[in-house]
């Protein structure tokens, strides 16, 4: 069965862009389905919408969203807008991607481009243009109708394309297609009944329809899937393609493990080489670790003569070398673990843009809490708070307030992975044996999970607490909560602060995981999200 990425990755990357379209390729998509509009200077671009918002400032410093439509902008003057910004920080100034660019980057990548069906809008004399341009990529691009006329037109234009056809099945539109188009160059698509396709009038996919289809010589293809339950049925059916927007994956890395979360003599609470803890991931069976050393902000705020600027620096320069020396054993990712970060964003600016980092972790170890005789919780990390005498009471505020900064994490920073979600819990076990109960944050957390799918950020799972507690960050509930919502990025993280705890009781995580349904983990490089089969 051949995969097809919905307008590319667009749950991880800012759709119809080239960031999605190179998700795609790298994740081994074999085909990218995309839309192509047309500038008012006739310049072939990707893109889903002709109506284009940008927001624009004004002399005296206000703001107002500018509106308007792609048949009145140049291809210069499209340049100017953002495509990246309203998805992720990571992807502001991300230019609009013209189609030959993503032509060229599948031709080389030797993968298929799918063009929707929204060249039917093009005036004749666009599509006579578009027409003669994709003449020279017919080893590349495909195109989709949804009519007879629409087939009958790209068939005699395009002699050697392949034609999806999305609409009306019956004997007789069917029997008109394969007449007009060999049924090997045809892939007739059938919606799968779910939240995605609601609002299709076409039939649903079933066993009768795909042998009805098949009988013809054509293939058949499913479209919009979002669960391998989904992909199962597809299977089980006899599709021979389907459509994602990114939750169903290639298989790819099948059972290896990657460790996104360590630390090294570079955070201000570990003191080993990175090599140390690199020799004992590889010790574990661990392929793929990253350096993420601590730059706190209340850290960096409240110790005088702390140069965290130096040791991010070193920590980076250590894992390079590091990658350098194990070869092949284990790939060794720089990164940094950003701890309230919206605290100081001019802090935070020039934290990010000190090194190349492969992975930026987001986390909350200090919240602003009043607790114990006055003190406060921003000045110390709520592991060195003295649990043990804290009220019941305190410790249910402390948690009003944590998750509060954790959806304020997520909502403003340039983030990849959100780190250990409730963490907090570990150290209120140990110091004074309460496995507190987070139920009656339920409804924080899940507006933190609505935040961070929609902005395709991983969701850390702990195994740090797991050896001494039983327990993950964050609870179980939890991480099952995440997947009933759609969530899918997940990251595993020893948080090893030193080489014995390196890559722990991840077999045992990979395993609750398949069982919760999850079918692959991520590690980030270049900040860009790649996937390991689990």
């Amino acid at each position: 069965m051949k995969f097809e990425a919905h307008r590319g990755v667009g749950t991880e990357y800012p759709e119809n862009t080239f960031h999605s379209v190179r998700a795609a390729i790298e994740q081994g998509y074999d085909v990218i389905e995309l839309d192509v509009g047309v500038t008012k200077d006739d310049v072939f671009v990707l893109l889903h919408d002709d109506t284009l918002n940008r927001t624009v400032r004004k002399a005296d410093g206000s703001a107002i969203e500018e509106k308007t439509n792609l048949s009145e902008v140049t291809y210069e003057e499209l340049l100017e807008y953002d495509f990246g910004v309203w998805f992720a920080p990571k992807f502001a100034k991300t230019p609009v991607c013209l189609m030959v660019e993503a032509l060229s980057a599948a031709r080389d990548a030797g993968v298929k481009i799918k063009i929707d069906n929204k060249y039917r809008r093009f005036t004749d004399t666009q599509k006579a243009k578009f027409f003669e341009i994709l003449a020279e990529w017919q080893d590349v691009a495909e195109l989709t109708c949804f009519d007879t006329d629409m087939v009958r037109e790209a068939t005699n234009a395009f002699q050697n394309m392949n034609i999806h056809y999305d609409g009306l099945v019956s004997d007789e539109i069917l029997g008109e297609i394969v007449k007009i188009i060999p049924g090997e160059r045809l892939t007739v698509w059938l919606p799968y009944r779910n939240k995605y396709t609601s609002w299709v009038k076409v039939e649903f996919v079933n066993e009768k329809n795909i042998k009805y289809i098949k009988d013809r010589g054509a293939k058949v293809g499913v479209w919009i899937l979002s669960e391998y339950s989904e992909l199962e049925n597809a299977e089980r059916m006899g599709a021979d393609i389907i459509e994602t927007q990114g939750q169903i994956k290639p298989i790819r890395n099948k059972g290896v493990f990657a460790d996104m979360h360590t630390h090294s003599r570079n955070s201000h609470d570990a003191k080993f080489p990175v090599m140390d803890i690199c020799n004992a991931e590889i010790d574990a069976g661990v392929k793929i670790m990253a350096v993420t050393d601590h730059c706190d902000s209340f850290l960096c705020r409240d110790y005088a003569g702390f140069d965290m600027y130096s040791n991010i620096v070193a920590s980076y320069n250590e894992a390079t070398l590091a990658d350098k020396e194990v070869g092949d054993k284990c790939k060794v990712l720089t990164g940094i673990e950003l701890g309230e970060g919206f605290w100081n964003p001019a802090y935070t600016k020039k934290v990010l843009g000190l090194v190349p980092y492969d992975v930026v972790i987001g986390s909350v170890h200090a919240v602003k809490c009043p607790l114990v005789e006055g003190k406060t919780g921003t000045k110390i990390a709520f592991s060195q708070i003295a649990w043990e005498n804290v009220s019941e009471k305190e410790i249910a505020d402390f948690f009003e307030r944590y998750f509060d900064d954790i959806l304020t994490c997520v909502q403003t920073q340039d983030i990849d992975i959100m780190a250990h979600l409730g963490c907090t819990k570990g150290y209120i076990v140990r110091k004074k044996n309460l496995n507190f109960d987070l139920h009656p944050y339920e409804e924080k957390i899940r507006k933190i999970f609505e935040v961070i799918i929609r902005k395709g950020i991983a969701m850390e799972i702990s195994t740090s607490p797991y050896a001494d507690t039983g327990l993950f960050y964050p609870d179980e509930w939890i991480i099952k909560m995440y997947r009933e919502m759609g969530g899918y990025l997940i990251t595993m993280s020893s948080d090893a602060h030193s080489p014995k705890k390196a890559g722990d009781h991840f077999s045992e995580t990979a395993e609750m995981l398949k069982e919760m349904g999850f079918k692959n983990i991520f590690y980030y490089e270049k900040r860009r999200s790649y996937q390991c089969t689990l």
